[in-house]
């Protein structure tokens, strides 16, 4: 692949290479167009059925988690059931990105999905690589295109996951939430290994010479700190107050660390994150969009339910502002209607950043940096969704816990709430229903008013969001794509005088005019 400038969009074509001759190349002999066919689409299926398996695991713990949380006592402790999951998709992102560089994506792919599908391990990895192997088939200024389409399949699942959890906890045992990942795991398994096939340059490199690049020194400083940063929001205004030492300590450490990390990846020899990224203002800007906007998500997706059992970007975040604050209006009289409006509101907001922030990052560097940057970006996403758990649950237990001493005059049912910790345990409708009418109006009137705080909270974190997206420069997208991990059908078929692209098995696409 020939090495790329960065260079300012308006003063220079999107792609170079940095060798004249390949510049006159490129004037007298223009990429091919992106076309895709067959094989590229059966590629989008089998990345659509990869994240249809991640958003129902996401989603269905959500309905089934009161009964998990119940059925081991964990009270206090419910929030490590989601935040382990989230700490193990994101700290190891980065590194997937990496191993994604070294080993190529298919097997990657297929190593990740197998861990995923046995124990519902490797979600980080089935996060990036999604993005991945699209950013490797598709033209940036189009890409958006086709991430919305495997992004509407994850909704379905996000929006299936949970009826499903609710059907079944209600016909069997809560241990299917995790069961249903093997036959559709299994399936996306056999897509993979029929469908994705795309190039890598598999460089004359050992294996020991292959995990010699892994950054592993930055690697475990991202780890410790997502840690210790976790173990802080977990415990911070639940187990101890949040003025605590051991809230505090690990606290200030993981942010620390993350400092440290930013440094190193300066210095270090491979860094798993470009440190471009730090140093570019919008890229900067978007992945704090990113952050704020999954913890906005996750804040919605795990606290709604308790109710049951740049211009796009401006104009995306200012519709989720007002989405979350309508959120302030849902109490124990809300009518089914409001609830449907007030979700489509909010869900608006949100889709029309969802698959516009990750070109957007993508843009600030060049193509050979494409793994490492969605890595960074999917890290900030998934990082964001611990916020979005971690925040709002201590919010809601120590606001519920002031508000029911006032409500509900009976110690005995005040104790089964231990204070307002264990308020999310309890949150489904049989254990509500299994008090007088009396004392059950009174438990409803005390979520809703403690769930009101939760929503006020979240217009805030909106709202900076709607702020810090005034900031990003506008940059246009490529509309050539230069990459080492094209199908390999396409390969098969370039002209002999495509030129060194060929030679490295590298591949140059522009985008058809009509799709721009």
């Amino acid at each position: 692949m020939a090495e790329t400038k960065q260079v300012p969009p308006e003063e220079q074509p999107a792609v170079h290479s940095s060798e004249s001759s390949s510049d006159i190349n490129t004037k007298t002999s223009p990429p091919p167009r992106f076309q895709p066919n067959g094989c590229f689409w059966a590629i989008i299926l089998t990345c659509s059925v990869i994240g249809l398996l991640s958003a129902l695991e996401n989603t269905v713990v959500t309905t089934a988690l009161p009964h998990i949380v119940a059925e081991f006592e964990l009270g206090e402790n419910y929030v490590w059931v989601t935040n382990v999951f989230f700490l193990t998709g994101a700290a190891v992102q980065p590194l997937f990105g990496q191993l994604a560089d070294i080993y190529g994506r298919r097997w990657v792919t297929m190593a990740v999905v197998a861990f995923f599908t046995l124990g519902s391990v490797g979600a980080g990895g089935i996060y990036i690589i999604i993005d991945v192997i699209v950013s490797d088939l598709v033209p940036l200024c189009i890409r958006g295109n086709y991430m919305a389409v495997i992004l509407l399949v994850y909704t379905v699942g996000m929006a299936l996951g949970p009826w499903v959890g609710g059907e079944i906890i209600a016909t069997t045992t809560w241990r299917w939430v995790f069961y249903i990942n093997l036959p559709i795991g299994g399936a996306a398994m056999v897509m993979i290994f029929l469908f994705l096939r795309v190039q890598h340059s598999r460089q004359s490199q050992t294996a020991m010479q292959k995990l010699l690049r892994i950054d592993y020194a930055g690697n475990l400083i991202l780890i410790g700190s997502t840690v210790a940063i976790l173990l802080a929001l977990t415990y911070g205004g639940t187990k101890y107050p949040w003025s605590a030492a051991q809230v505090l300590s690990p606290l200030i450490l993981g942010l620390a660390g993350l400092v440290v990390f930013m440094w190193y990846e300066t210095k270090a020899a491979e860094p798993v994150v470009p440190p471009a990224l730090f140093r570019n203002r919008t890229a900067s800007i978007i992945l704090a969009a990113t952050f704020l906007n999954s913890a906005l998500l996750y804040w919605i997706i795990f606290f709604l339910p308790v109710y049951f059992q740049a211009p796009l970007h401006l104009f995306g975040f200012a519709v989720s502002v007002i989405g979350l604050g309508l959120f302030t209006l849902l109490d124990q009289h809300t009518t089914l209607a409001e609830y449907v409006v007030f979700q489509a509101v909010a869900a608006i907001g949100s889709g029309f950043v969802l698959n516009t922030l990750l070109p957007a990052v993508q843009a600030q560097l060049d193509e050979r940096h494409q793994a490492a940057t969605t890595a960074a970006w999917s890290f900030m996403r998934s990082f964001g969704s611990i916020w979005g758990v971690a925040i709002p649950a201590a919010v809601f237990n120590n606001r519920f816990s002031q508000i029911s001493a006032g409500t509900i005059a009976d110690p005995a049912v005040r104790a089964l709430f231990e204070g307002g910790n264990r308020a999310y345990e309890n949150a489904y409708a049989h254990f509500v229903c299994s008090f007088p009418p009396d004392v059950r109006d009174l438990i409803v009137q005390t979520y809703a008013d403690a769930l009101k705080l939760i929503w006020q909270l979240s217009i805030v974190f909106s709202g900076i969001n709607f702020l810090i997206i005034l900031f990003e420069k506008q940059v246009p997208l490529r509309t050539e794509l230069e990459t080492e991990f094209g199908l390999e059908e396409e390969k098969k078929g370039t002209e002999p005088d495509s030129g060194k692209d060929a030679e490295k098995g590298g591949e140059h696409i522009r985008a058809n005019a009509d799709e721009l």
